[in-house]
This record gives C-alpha cells, structure tokens and sequence, in this order.
C-alpha cells in the first residue's frame, strides 16, 4: 500500500510538473507574441506620424516666415510653441523608429573597434562637448562583437545623457573597459547630479522620466533603447549611482574569440 501510495504521488507531482511548464511554455510565447506586435505597432505609428508631423512643421514655418510681423505677443508665443511642440513628437518618432528598428535588424556577428565607435560619437557630440565645456576621457578600448551602428547609438545615448544631467561643474566624463573572462565590462562614469538608487532600474523603461520636460528636454526611449542594444548584443546594463555624486553606466559586450 505504501509503494502503491508513493507511485501515485509521484505521477500526481509528475503531472503537476508537466502543466506548470506547458502553462509557462505558452504565457512565454503569449508575451514574445505580444512584445512583437507591440513593437510593430510602435514601427508603424511612428513612420505614420511623420508625414503630418512634417506638414504641421512646415506651414508653423511658413506662419513664422510670412505673418510673425503681424501676430502679437501672445500669438508669436503660441505660434513658437507649436514649433517647439512639433520638434518634440519628430525627436519622439525617432527615438520611437530607432526603438523598433533594433529587433528587425540581423544579429550583431562582427568585430567592432570600440575606439573608433567612441571616436565617431565624439564627433557627432562635438557642438555639445564645446558648448559644455565637457572633458571626456578613455582608457584604451577593445574589439568585441557587434553591430557597429548600434553601438554608436548606446554610446551616444549614454554620453548625452552624462552631459545633458551636469551639476553646475563642467562635465567630466571617463570611458573604460574592463576584461572578465568572455566579456568586456564597459563603464561611463560621470560627476553629474546622480540618480536616486530606488529609480536604478525604472530609468531603463520605455518613457520613465525622473524629471520633468521644463528641467531637462527629451523622450525617455534613449536608456530604453541603450538597454535593448545590449540585449541585442546579449549583454547587460545597469548603473551605480548616488544624488550629488554623479553617476555610472556599465554594461558588457562579448569579446572576439580569439581573445576569449
């Protein structure tokens, strides 16, 4: 009887076991389903949004051009924020295409030289290093394996951000990579206002904002879109960060095989 009373015990976990995992499986494929589509949807809105985003865009600057002399005070303010208003949805529909845009394309297989990623986004930074009075240092960075588009855009994220969120210091920004056995562990370090330890992992969600538009402009997709780089990448991003004590961004990169 107690052999009979094990056995049955046994099927009946057996049993159980097996529903768990098949109801897994499919709330699994339910959401890979459901973020697919959402991320087709963010695609096609975006793309959609641009052609009256552009007509709105154009005839603000042909009002701005032809009749600006004949608005008064209150008008030429109303017509300014429209313009304002329709430059914020364009930068939005970008990041949004950009966000979409990382899913469809192939995987990341080839050796990317990480100098001469940070060599072309401190190029596309240039007008804002000057402007800031931004210092930006490196330690010497290594080749990994990668799509060499995105990888400017996560490092061009980051580094907008570590000058975008300055203290009333100049910003001083540090590059750095560091070798843990089949990844690189890469870190932007900065002296800018911080991040409260509590929002660490809310700032990486998809329009998570910690301030508001007045303080500080943009869409709250560019950490979003950093995080789903280096997923893409199958790596990880976090920060380490205090207010007032600046911040760090790491995330890793798998190293080529012949250095691995």
């Amino acid at each position: 009887a107690l052999v009979w009373g094990t056995g049955r015990a046994v099927y009946f976990a057996q049993q159980q076991r097996s529903l768990i995992e098949t109801s897994l499986r499919r709330t699994n494929e339910a959401l890979v389903r459901s973020n697919a589509e959402l991320r087709r949807f963010a695609h096609v809105a975006a793309h959609d949004l641009q052609t009256p985003l552009r007509a709105i865009g154009s005839f603000a600057e042909l009002l701005n051009l032809h009749y600006a002399d004949r608005l008064d005070e209150k008008g030429r303010e109303w017509l300014e924020r429209i313009r304002n208003a329709v430059l914020h949805m364009q930068t939005l529909v970008r990041d949004l295409l950009t966000y979409s845009r990382i899913e469809t394309q192939e995987s990341p297989t080839r050796e990317v030289r990480m100098e001469e990623v940070l060599d072309r986004v401190l190029s596309l930074l240039e007008s804002e290093i000057r402007d800031t009075g931004a210092l930006i240092t490196r330690t010497k960075l290594p080749v990994v394996v990668g799509d060499a588009t995105q990888l400017v855009q996560l490092l061009l994220n980051l580094l907008q951000n570590a000058i975008k969120y300055r203290s009333t210091e100049a910003p001083r920004i540090q590059v750095a990579a560091e070798r843990r056995g089949d990844r690189w562990v890469f870190s932007v370090a900065d002296n800018g206002i911080g991040i409260e330890p509590r929002h660490a992992e809310r700032i990486f969600e998809v329009f998570e904002r910690l301030h508001t538009a007045q303080e500080y402009q943009g869409t709250g997709i560019g950490l979003a879109i950093c995080r789903r780089v280096v997923q893409r990448h199958g790596g990880e991003i976090w920060v380490e960060s205090e207010p007032g004590r600046g911040s760090t961004f790491f995330f890793t990169l798998p190293a080529v095989e012949e250095e691995a």
